[in-house]
C-alpha cells in the first residue's frame, strides 16, 4: 500500500509515480472512491464526496425476530433508510441515505456525533422501534456522488489508456463484482459484453 502522488501518460501507457518509486503499465484503472476527483481531475467537477454514518443497535425485544429480518431497504417520505438484520454481538445495522453533509476526504470529522444518532433513532421510533434500544457502534463512512447519482465507468477522454471506476453514489458495494467483470473486460479486451453507455463519463456534460 503506497500514497499516489500522481500519474502520467506516456508513449507506451501510463506511468504512475508514488511515495516510494514509479510504476508503468499499458493502462491504469483509477477506483479511487472519495479521492477519485484528485487522480481524475478532469470529472471533479462533477463528483461531490459525502460524509455518511452507520449505526448498530441492540433490539430491546423481539431478538430472533430481527435476526430473520433480510436486508431491508426502506424508500421513506424524506430519504432512504437501509440496514442489515441482526447478527450477534453486533446489533442490527440501521443508516440513512444522503444527508448532504459534504466533505474532504482527507480531513473527514470521523467522530460520530449525537446530532448524527438522534436523525437515525427519529426514524427508528417511528418505523422500528423496537430496534432503538442500546447504540452498539458507530462508523462514518463516505460516498462519492454524481448528479444523476449513476456510475462512471470510462476512459477518460483525454487519456484513453486510463480507466476509471468510481462514484458509485452509496450503492457501489453489491456491484462491485461486476464492475471488477468488466474493468477487466475493457482491460483485456477493449469491450464488454455489459451495457455500460449510460455510465460514460460525459453524459454528465451533455447532461
Amino acid at each position: 500500500e503506497q500514497p499516489i502522488a500522481g500519474w502520467t501518460s506516456t508513449r507506451e501507457g501510463v506511468r504512475v509515480t508514488t511515495a516510494t518509486g514509479a510504476f508503468e503499465a499499458k493502462q491504469l484503472v483509477i477506483a479511487a472512491g472519495a479521492w477519485e476527483s484528485q487522480l481524475a481531475p478532469s470529472l471533479a467537477s462533477e463528483l461531490s464526496v459525502e460524509r455518511n454514518v452507520l449505526l448498530w443497535f441492540e433490539p430491546t425485544a423481539q431478538r430472533e425476530a430481527f435476526a430473520r429480518l433480510p436486508i431491508y431497504i426502506v424508500d421513506d417520505t424524506d430519504r432512504i433508510f437501509y440496514g442489515f438484520p441482526y447478527i450477534d454481538g453486533q446489533g442490527v445495522k440501521v443508516a440513512g441515505l444522503h444527508f448532504g453533509d459534504k466533505a474532504d476526504p482527507d480531513t473527514i470529522d470521523r467522530t460520530v456525533s449525537a446530532g448524527d444518532e438522534e436523525r437515525v433513532r427519529r426514524w427508528l421510533r417511528r418505523r422500528m422501534p423496537l430496534a432503538n434500544g442500546e447504540r452498539r457502534d458507530a462508523r462514518v463512512c463516505m460516498y462519492t456522488n454524481t448528479p444523476d447519482a449513476h456510475f462512471i465507468i470510462d476512459r477518460l477522454a483525454a487519456d484513453p489508456n486510463v480507466l476509471v471506476a468510481s462514484a458509485c453514489s452509496g450503492h457501489g458495494f453489491k456491484f462491485s463484482s461486476v464492475i471488477g467483470e468488466i474493468l477487466a473486460d475493457l482491460v483485456i479486451d477493449g469491450e464488454t459484453r455489459h451495457p455500460i453507455s449510460f455510465l460514460a463519463a460525459d453524459r454528465l456534460v451533455r447532461g
